[in-house]
């Protein structure tokens, strides 16, 4: 009879990343163990290639998922995937730090504007909204420049939601973790109505960013951190 080999560093990369998606949902430090299971067996360039592959934006609401021990694992998984540089992972990185007010923020700026220069769309989503929360000092001007540039990008109405969830979830592990407070002060649209029990990221009258209101979409660009649960 032909051995069986169980051992997990064999397997294909999109049948390691199919497992660590059905993982992650029920606990990180599984998804932590699966995962350093497998690359203790991998070269560098295999690690990459997974990270590279495996969608980490989607976990970033995942670091108490299975109760606050969770976090240290989940903080442990986006520093490794840092230092090997994958792009989700950097930004994660410094937009936790920026609003945590953790580090050298004007070198966190650099780095997301660095990335923004190469039309990475999460970079430059997120450099716009924290730039616009956390340096009061920029002009008017500065802030309706860079509003047209976001709102010529290509990617603008296809994808301008996803990046606003996804940088909303990061503010929010830092809400559940104490290192960043809840806001509720609420922008609205001057020409339409916003239905206070709504999402932030559904917009005025339901249009989200699909509907081409200048207005709307400011609003909805400032409340990417606002609670409007209660």
């Amino acid at each position: 009879m032909k051995p069986v080999n169980n051992n997990v560093g064999t397997l294909p990369i999109d049948m390691i990343v199919t497992l660590m998606k059905l993982v992650v949902v029920e606990s990180f430090q599984d998804f932590f163990n699966f995962f350093i299971a497998w690359a203790r067996t991998q070269r560098r360039s295999a690690i990459v290639a997974l990270l590279e592959y495996f969608p980490l934006r989607d976990i970033y609401q995942y670091r108490q998922i299975g109760g606050p021990s969770d976090s240290p694992y989940f903080d442990r998984f986006f520093r490794i995937s840092e230092q090997l540089r994958i792009n989700d992972a950097i930004f994660y990185g410094r937009c936790r730090d920026i609003v945590c007010g953790a580090g050298n923020i004007e070198r966190h700026f650099t780095v997301l504007g660095e990335m923004a220069e190469t039309g990475h769309f999460l970079y430059v989503v997120g450099l716009f909204v924290l730039r616009n929360l956390y340096k009061k000092q920029r002009s008017s001007v500065s802030t309706v420049d860079d509003l047209k540039a976001l709102r010529s990008h290509p990617h603008y109405r296809m994808s301008i939601v996803r990046a606003l969830k996804d940088l909303r979830n990061i503010y929010w592990t830092m809400v559940v973790s104490n290192r960043a407070p809840e806001l509720y002060i609420q922008a609205t649209c001057c020409l339409h109505s916003l239905d206070s029990k709504g999402s932030v990221l559904d917009g005025c009258n339901g249009c989200g960013m699909v509907q081409e209101c200048l207005f709307c979409d400011i609003a909805t660009l400032h409340n990417v951190f606002t609670n409007i649960s209660t």
